[in-house]
This record gives C-alpha cells, sequence and structure tokens, in this order.
C-alpha cells in the first residue's frame, strides 16, 4: 500500500495500489448515480457496476462524466443543505463531502475527498481535512477541480495550492498564494461580514487553467491564473476593495460576478469586460466569444451583447433584449425572467432568428434551436407553411376562359436566402389576347397579428386579427387584390380585368383555404 505522505503533514492518504503506472485512460460517457445505498454506474445503456461499498461516501448522486476532465462541480443533497463537490481525470473520480455537519453547509466543516475508480467502482484512496481554524497542525483543504491529469486542491491554512496524483495522491506539483494573500474560502475575519453568511469563494481548475482567489491587504481581491501542468504561474490580478464577487471558470475563462457587476479574464489574464450590469448578470462560453446579458432588467442601458475572447471588442450588442443566456445547437437563446419568451439569436451578428412565446415547452426550443439558418429569413416559419403560388391558380382553369389561348406559366424564383423549394411568384401570360395574371406569396408570418398588420399596410384597411380571413383591393380600379388567409398573405393582380381577377380571386381562396398550415 503507497501511503501519500507528502500530500499534508496530517492527514495522510490511504490509497489502494494502482493497478499499472500507465496513464489512465478516459472514461467519457459514464453516468454515476446513487441513492444513498447503492451506486450504479452506467456507459450507453449499460451498467457498469454497482457497488454499495462506495456509497458512504458519496450519498445521493447524480454525476455526469461528459468530458475528460471539469472543474469541481457542485450539487445540493436531497436532504440537507452540505456542499457537494465532484470532479473526474481519465477514469478516476473525486468526490468531496462534509464531515461532522452538525449545521450543513457551515463553512466551518470539515471535508473528505474520496477518489473512486470509474472502471471497478472501488474507492482508490482518500483524505480527510481539519476544520478551518486547526491551522497547520492538521489543515483545511477543498477540492478545486481535474487539469492535466491530476486533482487540484486549495490548502488555506499552508498557503499552498496543490496538485494531486489521481491513482495514489501524491503532489504533482505544489504552488505558494501571493505574500499578502489568504485564500477566499476562508470565513472571512471581516466585521462587516454577518456572523451568519460568512463571505467566501472557493477557487477552481479545468483543463486549461487553475485559478485562485485570495483575498489580500486593504480588503482587495486577487486572482492568480496558474498553468494546469506545471504550477507556473501565468498571470495575477489584482482588483479595487470590494466584497468578495463569486467566481466561475470555463474553458479557461474566469468570471468574476456580482449582483450589479461582472469581470471577465482570458487565459492569460486579459481583461475581456469590466462593466456595471443592471441586474443579476447572465453570461455564456463560445468557441470565440463570452455572451453577456444584464439578466432580467427590463430599464434602459439593458442588453445583451458578444465579446470577442481573442481581443475583448464587441462583436455585436443588442440593448433591445435581456434575459438569461443559453447556447445550444450553435445558436444563442436569451430566456425573458418570467419565462414566457425565447429569442435565437445568430451567434454572428446578434440578429434574431426567431421569437417564442408562451407556453414554451422544451419540445419548442429544440425544434427552433436545431432549425436551419435560411429560418432567419423568413422570422422562423418552416419552409412547408409556404404555399406554390403556381399550385393556388393552376393555368388549366384560366385557359378555360374563351378568347385566352392558353396561359402559359412563368414561375419567379424566391431569393435564395429564403431556402424555398417554391417560387416566391406565378406568372400566367396569355398567348393570345387578353390581360396577364399574377399570383404572388407576399410573406407567411409567425402570428396572425402581423399578418393583419402587413394586410393593413398593402390595402389601407383595417384587418381585424381574431378574424380568420381578410380580403381588400390595393388598386383604385380594383384588379388587384390581398388576400389573408390565417398568416399567409398573397396578392392576385389582373391590371384592367376585373372579371379575370374575380375568377381568378375565387380559385386562389379556394385553393388557400384548403391548404394545411396557413392558420
Amino acid at each position: 500500500m503507497i501511503v501519500a505522505v507528502a500530500l499534508l503533514t496530517v492527514p495522510t492518504a490511504t490509497p489502494a495500489p494502482p493497478s499499472n503506472t500507465t496513464e489512465p485512460s478516459p472514461i467519457v460517457g459514464t453516468h454515476i448515480s446513487g441513492d444513498g445505498r447503492t451506486l450504479t454506474a452506467r456507459a450507453s445503456g449499460r451498467v457498469l457496476w454497482k457497488s454499495t461499498r462506495s456509497s458512504p461516501f458519496f450519498g445521493r448522486t447524480d454525476l455526469w462524466m461528459d468530458e475528460p476532465e471539469s472543474a469541481a462541480r457542485m450539487w445540493g443533497d436531497f436532504e440537507d443543505a452540505e456542499r457537494k463537490a465532484a470532479t473526474f481525470t481519465g477514469r478516476h473520480v473525486a468526490i468531496e463531502t462534509e464531515i461532522e455537519s452538525g449545521t450543513p453547509g457551515d463553512p466551518g466543516n470539515r471535508r473528505r475527498i474520496t477518489v473512486l475508480d470509474a472502471l471497478t467502482g472501488l474507492p482508490t484512496w482518500s483524505i480527510l481535512s481539519g476544520h478551518p481554524a486547526d491551522g497547520r497542525a492538521r489543515p483545511f483543504f477543498y477540492l478545486m477541480g481535474a487539469a492535466a491529469g491530476r486533482f487540484v486542491i486549495d490548502v488555506p491554512a499552508l498557503r499552498v495550492i496543490r496538485a494531486l496524483d489521481p491513482r495514489d495522491g501524491t503532489i504533482g506539483w505544489e504552488r505558494k498564494l501571493p505574500g499578502d494573500c489568504v485564500s477566499a474560502a476562508l470565513p472571512s475575519t471581516d466585521p462587516r461580514t454577518y456572523d451568519d453568511d460568512p463571505i467566501q469563494t472557493y477557487s477552481l481548475a479545468d483543463r486549461n487553467l487553475v485559478v485562485a482567489m485570495t483575498r489580500c491587504a486593504g480588503r482587495r481581491t486577487a486572482l492568480t491564473g496558474i498553468d494546469p501542468t506545471t504550477g507556473r504561474v501565468r498571470w495575477e490580478q489584482r482588483l479595487p476593495p470590494s466584497d468578495l464577487p463569486r467566481l466561475s471558470l470555463e474553458q479557461g475563462i474566469s468570471v468574476l460576478t456580482s449582483p450589479h457587476a461582472i469581470t471577465i479574464f482570458d487565459e492569460n489574464g486579459l481583461i475581456l469586460t469590466d462593466d456595471l450590469i443592471y441586474h443579476s448578470p447572465s453570461w455564456r462560453i463560445t468557441a470565440g466569444a463570452v455572451i453577456v446579458s444584464d439578466g432580467d432588467w427590463r430599464g434602459p442601458g439593458s442588453g445583451v451583447r458578444s465579446i470577442s475572447r481573442s481581443s475583448g471588442r464587441i462583436m455585436w450588442s443588442r440593448p433591445d433584449l435581456s434575459g438569461k443566456v443559453g447556447t445550444g445547437a450553435g445558436k444563442i437563446y436569451l430566456r425573458s425572467a418570467e419565462g414566457d419568451m425565447l429569442n435565437v439569436l445568430d451567434p454572428v451578428d446578434g440578429h434574431t432568428l426567431r421569437t417564442l412565446s408562451a407556453p414554451l415547452t422544451e419540445k419548442d426550443i429544440g425544434a427552433a434551436l436545431a432549425a436551419p439558418p435560411d429560418w432567419s429569413r423568413r422570422g422562423g416559419v418552416p419552409a412547408a407553411d409556404w404555399p406554390d403560388p403556381c399550385a393556388l391558380l393552376p393555368a388549366t382553369e384560366l385557359a378555360s376562359l374563351s378568347g385566352t389561348g392558353g396561359y402559359p406559366v412563368t414561375p419567379i424564383p424566391a431569393p435564395p436566402e429564403l431556402g424555398l423549394t417554391t417560387p416566391l411568384a406565378c406568372e400566367f401570360a396569355t398567348k393570345g389576347k387578353g390581360t396577364a395574371v399574377t399570383v404572388s406569396v407576399i410573406w407567411v408570418y409567425p402570428s396572425i397579428e402581423k399578418a393583419a398588420e402587413r394586410m393593413k399596410k398593402l390595402t389601407g384597411e383595417e384587418d381585424p386579427p381574431n378574424a380568420a380571413r381578410h380580403l381588400g383591393y390595393f388598386s383604385e380600379e380594383k384588379d388587384a387584390v390581398a388576400i389573408r388567409e390565417g398568416r399567409v398573405v398573397v396578392t392576385v393582380e389582373a391590371f384592367g380585368d376585373r372579371a379575370l381577377l374575380r375568377h381568378a380571386l375565387r380559385i386562389t381562396r379556394e385553393r388557400l383555404r384548403a391548404r394545411k398550415g396557413t392558420s
């Protein structure tokens, strides 16, 4: 048995012998769940193992190993408010739990970190911390995350960050904190802090960066960016005196948030943004940008903006929108604070691809995110909802009129960016003497209300939005007419021939009513 004496003076790690000395294989896609009695691991719907031996260390658990390494992920216990954190690297999972939690969530509680082999379900080693007040004799520590094939912990009493080998707990590297700073995870001694609500923020680590958050002289907060492979300090940033903000870390991007401010640093410590936020900042990291929203504030100056990760430049902004930011299927979406509206945005320039209103279902949201890019040009309306104008007025029915000599059909294609398979208009010219007829699809709108607004502009008449359909002339000679059938607006023109217009209008209206997907 290997004992990781180098980890801390007290306590020691209690490991099981590693199965080999080679690097462990990543176990991506594994789901570990526990009900407090049995711990179960599944992959691709197949049960890998079940364990009652490991369950006491994990308790009620729901952990997805969806990437090779992760920052420490927090989750709340089903029955109490204990801090629990989990992270993984390769085939090993580390779980941090509170010990002796007479008061769950008390920052003075001790911590146990237990490492599990995700292939077998067996614990390989564990370490038990002291209380934060115990000092150097029995140091307090907590889990920051996994980086470069190691588990990273903060040991505040010793003022060090340590990276541990996942197989046996031995130290890979160690980094001292700045001289006048202490870990932000220690309960605050600031007299302005409420006794029952101590200010504390946990440092984090992911595969790109280790970020130590500290309190320094003069109530200044400092962030130290550390290379996850070597433990070398990459950068340090000291902030003006203030209460501690909340730290988040994703893809090497460090985000500090408070109720009315947000500061974002890139992997190398460059400040991407340092903004006042009106209320409840919300953000998401994409491949090349950070998307920041003013949360649920709707007042002047609010908005959402895309900030370049490489330069900090604002690539686009939408001051007219706010809400909680999300990403999916390569798109950005904003959900209102009330949850009654969803705006899907193009990540390149921020233009609206689609807007959904209540009632919102997860199926609706998924469909909006999965929709092809040409939805943006059509206002989010499916291409199948657009009628074929040539099919609305078959040429054979026009040819039945005497003296026309038949009607050759000329489809007028839609612009390519609309992504339609049908023409936008159809022109019926005569072989002999007679008037040409044109049927055009003006637009298919996302709602009847929008279609009614368009009809009013075309005809100059009120179009009640509660009416299923409407008709109105838009030429003084009454030889051109606009039809609204539900959300579809179509025009029929037969300039100079009212009788022909009436004939073409009757056929077009009948066929338009028979179509599905117009209401």
